[in-house]
């Protein structure tokens, strides 16, 4: 096309894009390109895929059995395993309670809309009010956290009131996920060499005998999956650990990866990526378990992100005594740390940067008041007059301080609804809202082990509510004949 032509398009067109340099049209070129290649991919048929489908055709034409017969074996396995579980925290005589809600088999496409309407169902067959419902928390998929028709959306517009929460778990392991390109070099190499030996049972089990051979404290590695979040480090820690074993085994088969295995900046930095995702891994259990509130994950939160920016100024001084594998490997082979210094430190800075995007929402200073009314009452922000006096009323209150001594927070403030219902219901809905899907994750693991292909028609929801949550509430404590007599 002529230049005169496209310049026309352009300034009639595209108006916008006037006054746009030649890198903005060659990132929208290379976009539109990329687009191209995930829509064949999207579209296009695996070839394991359909050689697949020819197996299984071809056995059901040997057996004479009728073609639809595939249908009835393999679509029931495939949708069966679709379920929704959710779980809910409420106050319960003057607790906070975390119990099992259902779980749901979704008969159809899993879309924000049918996971909606199951819950739905559920809220309006139990007779239970949206409005009682004050917060929510979910994963980051499309159907739970789109802007028309996600789950979070339909929930917000019964209840407007409501808040909403992007499970901090899985925020971390979106946040440190990115690697800069030396790092991911490093982890795609680790993963290939892993995969080489792992995916043949005789490369395996040859491996093991090597690494007995040569007293190593360990036989075998692990596999790495992207949705495992601690698999990472521990495939990392395993490897480096195994380094020696792992040249002198892949040298006949990979000798360039193997010469890596004798690189000192490249075991450096594979010591440097193990002990980054081990503090990674040591964040992410810390922030699981139950009961736990926002504020106490935000805590960790906080405290994670300002220590990226010591350890990078500490880096940058030449200390890595943060990082212990690496500094014994740096210190046993009299190698300065400025080989990597460069490779920690803007990995670090990204990291930082990745966990401030992730998450802007952290800030509780202005909850301290909930997290201690009898020191912090002075700093409450936002409260109405009627709760702004409860809150006075309460930190003069002798008999209630020793109470929250004993107590703690968490329990503390559903225990005084009755007496300060005003600011006690702004304290609950700070610590009610789930901060993580831990529980959710653990429902699931659950569900796995017990639904197997063996038991495929099974209802799991009332065996789920018995082994996934929590003990009896306690208003059933006590049903038994002797049970107290027991404890």
């Amino acid at each position: 096309m002529k230049p005169a032509k496209l310049k026309r398009h352009l300034e009639t067109k595209h108006p916008d894009y006037v006054k746009k340099d030649r890198a903005f049209f060659e990132r929208k070129g290379e976009d539109y390109r990329q687009q191209q290649q995930r829509m064949i991919n999207v579209t296009s048929v695996s070839a394991k895929a359909q050689r697949a489908s020819y197996l299984v055709a071809q056995r059901i034409a040997k057996a004479r059995k009728p073609h639809t017969i595939a249908e009835e074996l393999l679509l029931p396995a495939a949708v069966d395993l679709c379920e929704l579980i959710a779980l809910v925290r409420y106050p319960w005589e003057g607790r906070i309670q975390e119990d099992f809600l259902f779980c749901q088999e979704l008969t159809g496409r899993a879309t924000g809309e049918e996971i909606f309407n199951v819950i739905d169902m559920f809220m309006e067959t139990g007779n239970v009010s949206w409005e009682n419902c004050i917060a929510i928390c979910t994963d980051g998929a499309a159907a739970m956290t789109g802007r028309k028709s996600g789950v979070v959306a339909r929930a917000k517009e019964r209840n407007p009131m409501m808040i909403a929460t992007h499970c901090m778990l899985h925020r971390q392991a979106l946040a440190s996920k990115s690697l800069s390109p030396e790092l991911h070099s490093v982890l795609s190499t680790v993963v290939s060499v892993v995969n080489h030996i792992k995916c043949k049972p005789l490369q395996s089990r040859l491996f093991g005998q090597l690494c007995r051979e040569m007293g190593a404290g360990q036989d075998t590695l692990l596999f790495h999956s992207e949705v495992r979040w601690l698999s990472r480090g521990k495939v990392l820690q395993r490897v480096y650990e195994l380094r020696s074993e792992l040249c002198e085994f892949i040298q006949n088969d990979k000798p360039t990866t193997a010469a890596l295995f004798s690189d000192p900046e490249w075991i450096a930095q594979l010591a440097y990526l193990a002990d980054v995702f081990n503090l990674l891994n040591d964040l992410s259990l810390s922030v699981q378990g139950r009961y736990a509130s926002i504020l106490e994950v935000s805590d960790k939160i906080k405290a994670f992100r300002a220590k990226t920016a010591i350890w990078r100024r500490r880096v940058q001084n030449g200390i890595t005594d943060m990082f212990p594998q690496l500094t014994e490997f740096l210190d046993t082979n009299q190698i300065p740390a400025e080989i990597v210094k460069n490779t920690i430190g803007s990995y670090l800075a990204s990291l930082g940067d990745y966990f401030n995007d992730y998450f802007t929402d952290v800030d509780t200073d202005a909850w301290d008041w909930v997290r201690d009314p009898f020191v912090a009452h002075t700093s409450a922000r936002g409260l109405s007059g009627k709760a702004e006096e409860e809150l006075l009323d309460l930190a003069c209150d002798g008999t209630l301080r020793i109470r929250f001594g004993q107590r703690g927070h968490v329990d503390f403030w559903p225990s005084v609804e009755q007496e300060y219902p005003e600011i006690a219901a702004v304290a609950m809905r700070v610590l009610l809202p789930f901060p993580t899907t831990y529980l959710c994750e653990s429902s699931f693991s659950a569900l796995t082990s017990m639904k197997t292909k063996y038991r495929a028609r099974m209802e799991v929801e009332n065996d789920l509510r018995t082994t996934s949550c929590c003990p009896l509430p306690p208003s059933e404590r006590g049903m038994f004949p002797g049970e107290e007599k027991r404890g």
